[in-house]
Protein backbone atom coordinates (compact mmCIF):
# COMPACT_ATOMS: atom_id res chain seq x y z
CA UNK A 1 0.00 0.00 0.00
CA UNK A 2 1.21 3.51 -0.83
CA UNK A 3 0.75 6.27 2.47
CA UNK A 4 -2.18 7.45 1.15
CA UNK A 5 -3.79 4.08 0.78
CA UNK A 6 -2.54 3.53 4.42
CA UNK A 7 -4.16 6.87 5.74
CA UNK A 8 -7.38 5.81 3.79
CA UNK A 9 -7.40 2.12 5.52
CA UNK A 10 -6.93 3.95 9.15
CA UNK A 11 -9.32 6.32 8.60
CA UNK A 12 -12.22 3.56 6.82
CA UNK A 13 -11.30 0.45 8.19
CA UNK A 14 -9.64 0.84 11.36
CA UNK A 15 -12.13 3.89 12.65
CA UNK A 16 -15.09 2.10 11.74
CA UNK A 17 -14.07 -1.32 13.94
CA UNK A 18 -12.81 0.34 16.76
CA UNK A 19 -14.77 4.35 16.88
CA UNK A 20 -12.53 5.19 20.40
CA UNK A 21 -9.05 4.61 18.96
CA UNK A 22 -6.76 7.00 18.68
CA UNK A 23 -3.89 7.44 16.52
CA UNK A 24 -1.40 9.93 17.05
CA UNK A 25 1.42 11.02 14.34
CA UNK A 26 3.80 8.76 16.75
CA UNK A 27 1.90 5.73 16.89
CA UNK A 28 1.12 6.26 12.49
CA UNK A 29 4.79 5.84 11.62
CA UNK A 30 4.99 1.74 12.69
CA UNK A 31 1.15 1.23 11.13
CA UNK A 32 2.35 2.50 7.79
CA UNK A 33 6.08 0.91 7.65
CA UNK A 34 3.91 -2.23 8.52
CA UNK A 35 1.40 -2.07 6.55
CA UNK A 36 3.34 -0.96 3.49
CA UNK A 37 4.30 -4.86 1.92
CA UNK A 38 0.48 -5.83 2.14
CA UNK A 39 -2.45 -5.13 -0.45
CA UNK A 40 -5.43 -2.52 0.44
CA UNK A 41 -7.85 -5.75 0.42
CA UNK A 42 -5.63 -8.11 2.36
CA UNK A 43 -5.24 -5.51 5.12
CA UNK A 44 -9.11 -5.07 5.33
CA UNK A 45 -9.89 -8.64 5.38
CA UNK A 46 -7.37 -9.15 8.16
CA UNK A 47 -8.25 -6.29 10.49
CA UNK A 48 -11.91 -7.84 10.31
CA UNK A 49 -10.34 -10.95 11.09
CA UNK A 50 -8.58 -9.26 14.70
CA UNK A 51 -11.64 -7.43 15.29
CA UNK A 52 -13.81 -10.75 15.83
CA UNK A 53 -11.31 -12.36 17.40
CA UNK A 54 -10.97 -11.85 21.32
CA UNK A 55 -7.97 -9.39 21.08
CA UNK A 56 -10.04 -6.82 18.64
CA UNK A 57 -13.00 -6.30 21.86
CA UNK A 58 -9.99 -3.69 23.22
CA UNK A 59 -10.39 -0.28 22.67
CA UNK A 60 -7.00 -0.16 20.32
CA UNK A 61 -6.46 -2.77 17.65
CA UNK A 62 -3.59 -4.67 17.73
CA UNK A 63 -1.25 -3.97 15.22
CA UNK A 64 1.14 -6.80 15.90
CA UNK A 65 -2.73 -9.59 15.23
CA UNK A 66 -3.22 -7.26 12.05
CA UNK A 67 0.17 -8.10 10.61
CA UNK A 68 0.34 -11.98 11.36
CA UNK A 69 -3.21 -12.00 9.87
CA UNK A 70 -1.77 -10.15 6.55
CA UNK A 71 0.64 -12.54 6.23
CA UNK A 72 -1.51 -15.53 6.55
CA UNK A 73 -3.79 -14.15 4.28
CA UNK A 74 -0.83 -13.26 1.78
CA UNK A 75 -0.80 -15.82 -1.38
CA UNK A 76 3.49 -16.87 -0.67
CA UNK A 77 3.58 -16.05 -4.95
CA UNK A 78 6.57 -13.90 -4.06
CA UNK A 79 8.92 -16.57 -3.75
CA UNK A 80 11.61 -16.78 -5.36
CA UNK A 81 11.32 -19.53 -8.09
CA UNK A 82 14.34 -21.97 -7.84
CA UNK A 83 16.61 -21.97 -10.75
CA UNK A 84 18.06 -25.40 -12.11
CA UNK A 85 21.50 -25.33 -12.43
CA UNK A 86 23.14 -27.73 -14.74
CA UNK A 87 27.12 -28.13 -13.71
CA UNK A 88 29.67 -27.42 -17.51
CA UNK A 89 32.79 -26.82 -15.79
CA UNK A 90 34.28 -30.39 -13.97
CA UNK A 91 37.21 -31.35 -12.34
CA UNK A 92 38.65 -34.63 -13.66
CA UNK A 93 41.00 -37.41 -13.08
CA UNK A 94 43.62 -38.18 -16.11
CA UNK A 95 45.99 -40.21 -14.56
CA UNK A 96 46.32 -42.33 -11.94
CA UNK A 97 44.06 -45.32 -10.29
CA UNK A 98 41.09 -43.00 -9.92
CA UNK A 99 40.83 -42.06 -13.76
CA UNK A 100 37.20 -40.80 -14.55
CA UNK A 101 36.59 -39.64 -11.52
CA UNK A 102 35.27 -36.23 -11.76
CA UNK A 103 33.93 -33.31 -9.24
CA UNK A 104 30.59 -31.11 -10.56
CA UNK A 105 31.30 -27.62 -9.71
CA UNK A 106 28.25 -26.12 -8.59
CA UNK A 107 28.21 -22.75 -7.20
CA UNK A 108 26.14 -21.02 -4.52
CA UNK A 109 23.01 -19.73 -6.48
CA UNK A 110 23.59 -16.00 -6.63
CA UNK A 111 26.91 -17.30 -8.85
CA UNK A 112 25.06 -19.58 -11.23
CA UNK A 113 26.04 -16.58 -14.23
CA UNK A 114 29.09 -15.71 -13.18
CA UNK A 115 32.02 -17.14 -15.20
CA UNK A 116 34.78 -16.38 -13.60
CA UNK A 117 33.83 -17.47 -10.17
CA UNK A 118 32.79 -20.91 -11.35
CA UNK A 119 36.60 -21.46 -13.18
CA UNK A 120 37.90 -19.65 -9.83
CA UNK A 121 36.23 -22.75 -8.05
CA UNK A 122 36.81 -25.03 -10.37
CA UNK A 123 40.97 -23.95 -10.17
CA UNK A 124 40.92 -24.40 -6.46
CA UNK A 125 39.08 -27.67 -6.91
CA UNK A 126 41.72 -29.12 -8.77
CA UNK A 127 44.30 -27.89 -6.63
CA UNK A 128 42.68 -29.82 -3.72
CA UNK A 129 42.12 -32.71 -5.90
CA UNK A 130 45.51 -32.79 -7.01
CA UNK A 131 46.87 -32.65 -3.31
CA UNK A 132 44.26 -35.31 -1.55
CA UNK A 133 44.24 -38.11 -3.91
CA UNK A 134 47.29 -37.31 -6.59
CA UNK A 135 47.49 -38.09 -10.04
CA UNK A 136 47.44 -35.40 -12.96
CA UNK A 137 43.42 -33.50 -12.40
CA UNK A 138 41.91 -31.17 -15.33
CA UNK A 139 39.33 -28.73 -15.81
CA UNK A 140 36.59 -29.53 -18.18
CA UNK A 141 34.16 -27.33 -19.46
CA UNK A 142 31.13 -29.19 -21.07
CA UNK A 143 27.72 -27.87 -22.61
CA UNK A 144 25.96 -30.77 -20.86
CA UNK A 145 26.14 -32.85 -18.16
CA UNK A 146 24.72 -35.71 -20.49
CA UNK A 147 27.87 -35.13 -22.36
CA UNK A 148 30.36 -35.77 -20.20
CA UNK A 149 28.32 -38.97 -18.35
CA UNK A 150 29.03 -40.61 -22.05
CA UNK A 151 32.84 -39.17 -22.31
CA UNK A 152 33.34 -40.93 -19.04
CA UNK A 153 31.58 -44.31 -19.26
CA UNK A 154 33.90 -44.54 -22.34
CA UNK A 155 36.84 -43.61 -20.58
CA UNK A 156 36.24 -45.96 -17.66
CA UNK A 157 35.39 -48.90 -20.16
CA UNK A 158 38.85 -48.00 -22.06
CA UNK A 159 41.39 -48.15 -19.24
CA UNK A 160 39.18 -51.47 -17.65
CA UNK A 161 40.71 -52.92 -21.17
Amino acid sequence: MTDRQIIGFISEVIMALWPDCDINKEQLRPWTKALRRFDYDIARLAAEEHYASPLGQYKQPKLFAIIEKARALTPRTNRKESVHFEPDVFVQCVENEKVGQFFAIIPPARFYNDRDYIMKAAERTRRKAEACYSGRWVTIQQTSYTKLRDQLINCRTKYQN
